[in-house]
């Protein structure tokens, strides 16, 4: 009785991990992807990203996001207090955003920004989901 509840529970958690990783395989197979780490550091990317972007990968694990914003951007009022703020960062999020290409040409990417955290609440890692438009 107590190893068949187990076994349910079991069950069912492998159904629903099975579903998000179909979720996450689809959009990753569609959309420019990369996560980020706490601080804002490239984790990783997807082929999408890096095709569309004009990088290697090499170019850009380990590096800062904001160090592929351009430099106007980076000026604006607007884009300042977004980045200041803690709020927006702390839950789901649409942002529009500029990042340069690996040619040094902008591109607009249309973003939701997902963080992922820990069991004790801690953000782990951002992953984000872009398109260019």
């Amino acid at each position: 009785m107590f190893n068949t509840r187990l076994k349910q529970e079991l069950s069912a958690l492998r159904e629903e991990l099975s579903s998000l990783q179909q979720v996450q395989e689809s959009l990753e197979s569609e959309m420019l992807a990369l996560s980020l780490d706490p601080e804002g550091r490239i984790e990783s990317v997807n082929q999408n990203f890096l095709d569309e972007m004009l990088y290697k990968s090499s170019d850009l694990l380990g590096h800062s996001i904001h160090g592929f914003v351009p430099e106007h951007v980076k000026r604006d009022e607007f884009q300042q207090r977004f980045n200041n703020a803690t709020e927006p960062w702390r839950t789901l999020c649409r942002h529009t955003c500029a990042l340069l290409r690996g040619n040094g040409k902008e591109a607009w990417l249309r973003s939701i920004v997902q963080p992922v955290r820990s069991s004790d609440g801690r953000i782990k890692r951002f992953s984000v989901y872009s398109s260019d438009h």
